[in-house]
């Protein structure tokens, strides 16, 4: 009798010592968790340059004709952590660009634009972290960049389009990066330009996949 109390007595006390390491390995993990939610993170910094277009009608050389830049000042969001904007961005994926082009589109992402020269990057998604991105898809940004200028100059030309110096992101085909997007038609759109895009391999991708996981 006294054995089987003794052996009742230290499975009691083995059970007991492992709910209590669960219980400490759940609250680091939740505390792990709470502290990527609340991490800052900055995307790739937009790069000035001319490279963008916006709707014009026809003019000439003359100030403030269709051949002579303007600036334009977009006010994006900027979301203070990791968890923040994981919870607005209805997309976020993993992905490796393998192609950049350029098309002009009606602008609906919330920017107040119509017609406007768009560069998309053609990306092989190879992680989806949120939201339904799979396959390859088209992710698209508002304005050109700074590489095949003379191509954007006659997309920009062909559609009656001003040119308008824009701050934009600039990718390289071939690199892994993660997105935080929203899906726009048949392409996903920039989610503020300040935290749209991170290096796959940088600390901020790593804080938002984790978010992500919850």
């Amino acid at each position: 009798m006294k054995r089987t109390t003794a052996f009742l007595l230290a499975l009691l006390l083995v059970a007991g010592c492992c709910f209590a390491l669960s219980g400490c390995k759940k609250t680091a993990d939740e505390r792990a968790f709470e502290a990527a939610r609340a991490t800052p993170v900055e995307g790739i910094r937009p790069t000035a340059h001319g490279a963008g277009y916006w709707f014009a009608l026809e003019g000439a050389d003359e100030p403030g004709g269709i051949n002579q830049p303007i600036w334009q000042i977009i006010d994006w969001v900027f979301y203070r952590t990791a968890g923040d904007l994981v919870d607005a961005a209805p997309d976020v994926f993993t992905g490796r660009v393998k192609e950049i082009s350029f098309a002009v589109v009606d602008d609906t992402a919330g920017t107040g634009l119509n017609r406007l020269l768009y560069t998309l990057y053609t990306v092989e998604v190879t992680e989806t972290c949120k939201g339904s991105a799979r396959g390859t898809v088209a992710v698209g940004m508002p304005g050109g960049i700074g590489v095949r200028l003379e191509e954007q100059d006659e997309i920009r030309r062909d559609a009656g389009l001003r040119p308008y110096v824009l701050a934009n992101v600039e990718l390289d085909i071939g690199e892994t990066y993660l997105f935080c997007t929203r899906k726009n038609g048949d392409r996903y759109d920039h989610f503020g330009m300040w935290q749209f895009v991170f290096p796959s391999d940088s600390d901020a991708a790593a804080v938002i996949r984790r978010v992500c996981e919850g």
